[in-house]
C-alpha cells in the first residue's frame, strides 16, 4: 500500500507506480503486476501494489525492499508527495459559544488579574 497526496493526478500516480514496479529486478516480469486505487484515506489516496516474487521468505523481504525504494524514488522524481497523516479542525459558528476575539480579551484580562 502507498498513499499519495489528494492534489495528485490519480492517473499519473498509477502510471508512476506501475513503472516503478516494472523497474524492479526481483519482481517476476512474466507474471501479472497491478496497481489499484483502493481507498480515499484520511490523508491520502491509497493504492495497492500487487506483484509476484520468489516464494521463499527471504525473496519476499528482498523484493519488498527493492519495490519500496523504487516507489519512493519514482514518486519523488515525479513530484508526487506521500503525505503525513493530517487532521482538519472545523469550528462551526453555532458551536462556539463565545466569539474568539472576545474570548482572547477575556483571557488577557484574567491573566492580568492573576499576575
Amino acid at each position: 500500500m502507498v498513499g499519495v497526496d489528494y492534489d495528485t493526478d490519480m492517473r499519473k500516480a498509477k502510471s508512476v507506480l506501475q513503472e516503478a514496479l516494472a523497474s524492479c529486478e526481483s519482481v517476476e516480469q512474466s507474471e501479472t503486476m497491478d496497481v489499484q486505487c483502493v481507498s480515499f484515506g484520511g490523508s491520502s489516496i491509497d493504492f495497492k501494489l500487487l506483484w509476484w516474487s520468489g516464494s521463499r521468505p527471504a525473496d519476499q523481504r528482498a523484493t519488498y525492499d527493492e519495490v519500496a525504494f523504487a516507489v519512493k524514488d519514482a514518486l519523488d522524481d515525479a513530484g508526487i508527495t506521500i503525505p503525513f497523516p493530517q487532521s482538519t479542525l472545523s469550528f462551526r459558528k453555532e458551536a462556539v459559544p463565545i466569539p474568539l476575539q472576545a474570548r482572547m480579551v477575556k483571557d488577557r484580562e484574567e491573566v492580568g488579574e492573576n499576575s
